[in-house]
């Protein structure tokens, strides 16, 4: 488990009302705590984010917010990536983002394009992108948290201001304020690549899905992810039960990963199915 403690300090106008006071706040940490999830997830899709709060000071609001990453499948865990590691990793990933933010406050498609560089650009000098589990991160979600620093930021005074102490408290980073804006997920559509692979392999099977309305849990390299079964002839085949599929056992299939790219070269979206099984391999163990 990765602990990290950030410090959040709120300067707020003397007069305002205390609700708005509170409402933006609430904003303000719900941006932070999104834009940590989205730099943590580009370590593996298995992290989880929770986050407690630790004290409040007076006068501005001064909150110690202490924060969490626990893995689902901790078995699956990289000796080589220390706890420090992370936490230097998801500090300056969210600084990279306010940081560009704060210098471009007419947020275009060419700011979204940079921050998406930059940040490959990070995990690339923190060794994350050597990590079995990386995965770059998507313009949508950085677009996500802009909007929502955006949002955060709207209503403050000309005076007022939000600071983030670094975990060392050496550093400080200030939310930008009256952010423009001017672009959409549609913006990043039906540009730059579409490339399409399709590659035999062979799954573990840690969830099957029974009712055939969702995704099956497969090991996926070295990740376990929710992947969609598009061979409707083999669907058939186990709904029926006429073909027997266990926790533990593998299938041997045709994978199809569908991954877009803009016109910068950094990653859109990446979706991965299944389009054909070709066989059930039995586990050592039925049971597990």
């Amino acid at each position: 488990m990765n602990e990290m403690t950030k410090t959040i300090k709120f300067d707020y106008s003397k007069d305002k009302n205390p609700v708005d006071i509170f409402k933006e706040y609430t904003f303000m940490l719900t941006a932070f705590e999104k834009a940590e999830t989205l730099i943590m997830k580009s370590i593996s899709s298995s992290l989880k984010y929770k986050s407690s709060l630790e004290t409040i000071e007076t006068g501005s609001i001064i909150t110690k917010i202490k924060s969490w990453i626990e893995d689902k499948e901790p078995e699956l865990g990289n000796e080589k990536l220390q706890t420090s590691d992370v936490q230097a990793y998801i500090s300056k990933g969210v600084k990279t983002i306010v940081n560009n933010l704060a210098q471009d406050k007419n947020i275009t498609k060419n700011t979204i394009e940079k921050i998406s560089s930059d940040l490959d650009h990070l995990a690339e000098e923190a060794k994350i992108k050597e990590t079995f589990s990386f995965t770059p991160i998507q313009t949508k979600g950085i677009i996500e948290v802009s909007k929502l620093i955006k949002d955060a930021t709207l209503n403050l005074g000309e005076e007022e201001v939000v600071f983030l102490e670094e975990p060392n408290g050496s550093k400080i980073i200030e939310l930008p304020k009256k952010i423009n804006l001017q672009v959409a997920e549609k913006d990043f559509e039906n540009t730059g690549k579409t490339l399409v692979n399709e590659v035999k392999q062979i799954l573990k099977v840690k969830k099957p899905d029974y009712i055939a309305d969702s995704a099956w849990e497969l090991k996926f390299g070295n990740v376990f992810k929710n992947i969609k079964i598009e061979d409707a002839e083999w669907i058939a085949g186990f709904l029926k039960k006429d073909i027997k599929v266990y926790p533990g056992d593998s299938i041997e299939c045709t994978i199809r990963t569908v991954d877009e790219y803009n016109d910068f070269g950094s990653l859109i979206s990446s979706k991965v199915s299944i389009t054909k099984v070709w066989n059930v391999i039995k586990g050592e163990n039925e049971d597990e």
